[in-house]
C-alpha cells in the first residue's frame, strides 16, 4: 500500500495498492475492529491511510468475475481518531478453511472480494471467492 501522498480526504481515494513480493514496512496494517466483525485496515507505515475499494454494482454483480477485475482499491486519508472510517474503508473477513486464508469483502459491495493478480500486480475486485481472491493474514502481536 503507497500512501506517500495521501494526505488528505479525497472523494475518489488516492495512492496506490498493489501486490508486492515481499512484505516491508508498507506492507503492514493495523486491523482496526468494528462491531459485527467488520474491519477496517490501516497502514502502519502511513499516517492515518486505510485501505478503500469501491465499485460501480451495475459493472460488477455478487458472481461475476471478469478478466482484469472491476473497482478501485486504492487508499484513503482519514483524520486522527478510531471511528472515522466510511462504508467504503470498512471490510467483512471471512475464514476459507485452511489456516490464516481469508476472503476480504468490502462492506459497501456485498458479493465482492479482493481479487490479488500477481503478475499484473494489481489489487481489484472480483464478484467470486476463489483461489486468487484469498489473502494469507499473518497476526503479530506486541
Amino acid at each position: 500500500m503507497d500512501g506517500r501522498d495521501v494526505s488528505s480526504n479525497k472523494p475518489n481515494g488516492s495512492g496506490i495498492v498493489r501486490v508486492q513480493p515481499h512484505v516491508g514496512a508498507a506492507e503492514t496494517l493495523e486491523l482496526e475492529y468494528y462491531s459485527d466483525g467488520i474491519v477496517a485496515f490501516k497502514s502502519t507505515y502511513f499516517q492515518n491511510v486505510y485501505l478503500r475499494a469501491t465499485c460501480d454494482p451495475r459493472d460488477l454483480a455478487p458472481g461475476d468475475r471478469k478478466p482484469g477485475g472491476g473497482g478501485v482499491v486504492n487508499c484513503q486519508y482519514i483524520s486522527e481518531g478510531p471511528g472515522r472510517c466510511s462504508i467504503q474503508e470498512k471490510f467483512r473477513i471471512h475464514p476459507l478453511g485452511y489456516r490464516g486464508w481469508v476472503a476480504i469483502e468490502p462492506l459497501a459491495f456485498p458479493g465482492r472480494y479482493l481479487s490479488l493478480d500477481a503478475e499484473k500486480r494489481t489489487v481489484t475486485l472480483q464478484g467470486v471467492r476463489d483461489w486468487q481472491e484469498s489473502v494469507y493474514l499473518v497476526f503479530l502481536t506486541p
